[in-house]
């Protein structure tokens, strides 16, 4: 459902003005032009006294200069508000856009939101299910190595299951401002030596080998350490998503102009240039990973909007085949006294 925009925010100034000229303040235009009318009168007679010789009266005189005065008084007057009003008018056209493009926008997200719920969320749920009845049904007949593979089939849609929740959780909390900015002083390399700690299991499955290289002098940072331990598994986790077996992904730090720079690079399947242009748009399909994982995208957009609370956008090198470098950079501490 699309909301029309019948603001009319292409009207210009001069078309406003004339409208607003046919519509209102009438008493203002009569005093305008009976004060013009009086005084070509008054001078018309000026003119008539001192053709004839004759000393104009003062009183006349006083009375030329009080209608100029109100004459432009009125003009003043006038003018003031009707450029006030054509101000008024502006702003409540542009507001009126705004709110149309901003209902546009929830109307698309409530749409991706539910084609999420309904498809993304059922994937991994169905690879439960579908292993569960298996499991069930076979279990005796099946030997310790079938059972087991069943049994990590499953621990992995739980895993991905898991992560669409904690993504679905954090973007909702974004959209409702229910996520604040809490920035405090942390180690940055314990931070991610955590969040490898976390995500080997799942890189392990897939032979692949995650090293760190700290360049950062040992500067801590100035960050939110929420964010940042989000931002940082959701990278990671595609990485391992879009790497191949025995793939290598590292992360490494340097540090610049004052800011701790985060790339965290694989050697997977890549992205096209075309891929790369719709990274972080909200109505892209995105593909599963290289062993099914499935993914809603919103991993990436929790990861800008986290990325541009700290000052920062997320950087994308990328080439098909090649492997994938997403780098960003978050502040150091400030120095204490």
């Amino acid at each position: 459902m699309e909301y029309e925009d019948h603001s009319s925010t292409g009207t210009s100034s001069s078309t406003l003005r004339r409208r607003i000229l046919m519509q209102g303040r009438p008493w203002q235009l009569i005093s305008i032009a009976v004060s013009s009318t009086i005084l070509l009168s008054c001078f018309s007679s000026y003119l008539f006294y001192g053709e004839l010789h004759y000393e104009f009266p003062i009183s006349g005189t006083a009375i030329s200069l009080l209608i100029s005065y109100v004459m432009l008084v009125s003009f003043i007057s006038y003018r003031d508000a009707l450029q006030k009003e054509i101000d008024e008018r502006i702003k409540a056209q542009q507001k009126l856009a705004q709110q149309a493009e901003l209902l546009n926008q929830m109307n698309a997200d409530k749409d991706r939101f539910f084609s999420i719920i309904s498809h993304d969320l059922r994937s991994p749920l169905a690879v439960i299910l579908g292993v569960s009845n298996i499991l069930e049904n076979e279990a005796l007949d099946s030997t310790p190595g079938e059972v087991l593979n069943y049994a990590s089939r499953i621990a992995k849609g739980a895993q991905n299951l898991n992560n669409l929740l904690e993504n679905l959780l954090q973007w909702s909390r974004l959209q409702s401002g229910t996520i604040q900015y809490q920035p405090q002083s942390i180690d940055l390399s314990a931070t991610i030596d955590e969040r490898i700690d976390l995500l080997m299991p799942q890189a392990d499955d897939k032979n692949i080998q995650i090293t760190s290289r700290y360049n950062h002098l040992k500067s801590e940072a100035h960050a939110d350490p929420d964010m940042i331990g989000s931002l940082l598994h959701n990278l990671l986790s595609n990485a391992i998503k879009f790497s191949k077996e025995e793939n290598s992904i590292t992360i490494a730090t340097h540090l610049q102009d004052q800011r701790i720079h985060i790339s965290v690079s694989d050697t997977g399947i890549g992205l096209s240039h075309e891929a790369q242009y719709k990274l972080f748009d909200l109505d892209t399909q995105h593909t599963q990973g290289t062993d099914g994982e499935s993914g809603s995208g919103l991993g990436l957009i929790l990861c800008q909007q986290f990325a541009q609370h700290h000052g920062s956008d997320i950087t994308v090198s990328s080439a098909v085949d090649q492997g994938s470098t997403f780098t960003f950079s978050i502040p150091v501490s400030e120095p204490t006294d």
